[in-house]
């Protein structure tokens, strides 16, 4: 290739407008410019290239998966039983108890209740009214004593004693202690509780009714229980419903006087046999 001179040699001088216009190109560097497209674009295709072959490389292939066994159980129905009728049981009763006859218990027998004013072993007068409320034994009265006329006596000489008078006791005064009248229909017994009957309570009660000097119950209280409080209010109670006429006041020397006596009741049950 022969050496081309430098265009400055050769060209002559660019006027105005002809620096405007398109330079004419050399062979040398149309050559060039040739080498150069042709590179970049082998460039460029070979690039591409290198991509999508690397792209093709990381793309991840089909991952190796253990199968899935999918299990059903399915449980066995029993055939439907085949429906049985009814059974028909019949109602059992129960059984009705035997009814016996109870006996009839029999109901005892009351006695009559005995009462009376003084039995042979009643207790003194004087323990009586000494027991009764603790009051004290009255003291006695002052017997009398009866004057006489003395017997006429010569005077008496002066050396001699004058003579002393004899006092004579008088006989005591009589006493009847108070009493009540014995007719049932004045004086009736108590009736015998049912209660103390069913359940076979028996005793004797002693009472002291205190009378007036007309004859009149003013107070009355128990000496002696019967160890059964419903026996003696059944005997309190017959005592204070007895007739105003059933007592009879104390009589001393003649007249009505205050008094006590003393009432006994015997309550007692007889069993048929």
């Amino acid at each position: 290739m022969s050496r081309q001179p430098p265009p400055s040699e050769f060209q002559p001088p660019l006027r105005p407008l002809d620096a405007l216009r398109p330079r004419p190109l050399f062979q040398g560097e149309v050559l060039g410019r040739a080498l150069f497209v042709s590179a970049c674009l082998h460039g460029a295709l070979l690039a591409g290239g290198l991509a999508w072959f690397g792209a093709v490389l990381r793309r991840p292939g089909p991952v190796d998966r253990p199968p899935v066994v999918e299990v059903r159980s399915q449980a066995e129905v029993p055939p439907p039983a085949e429906e049985r009728p009814p059974v028909q049981v019949d109602p059992v009763l129960p059984e009705e108890p035997e009814l016996r006859p109870v006996p009839e218990e029999e109901e005892p027998e009351i006695l009559p209740i005995d009462w009376m004013v003084r039995p042979p072993e009643w207790p003194s007068r004087d323990w009586i009214a000494a027991a009764a409320r603790g009051r004290p034994e009255p003291p006695p009265e002052p017997e009398p004593v009866a004057e006489t006329d003395p017997e006429p006596v010569p005077e008496p000489e002066t050396d001699e004693p004058a003579a002393e008078a004899v006092t004579v006791d008088a006989p005591p005064a009589s006493r009847v202690e108070a009493s009540y009248d014995p007719d049932p229909r004045l004086s009736p017994p108590p009736e015998y509780p049912r209660l103390a009957v069913r359940r076979g309570w028996e005793g004797i009660v002693l009472l002291e009714a205190s009378i007036d000097a007309e004859g009149r119950l003013v107070d009355l209280i128990v000496v002696r229980s019967s160890g059964h409080e419903v026996l003696d209010r059944a005997a309190i109670e017959a005592v204070r419903g007895w007739a105003p006429g059933a007592f009879r006041p104390a009589m001393e020397d003649g007249r009505p006087v205050p008094g006590v006596v003393p009432i006994q009741f015997r309550f007692e049950i007889q069993r048929r046999r």
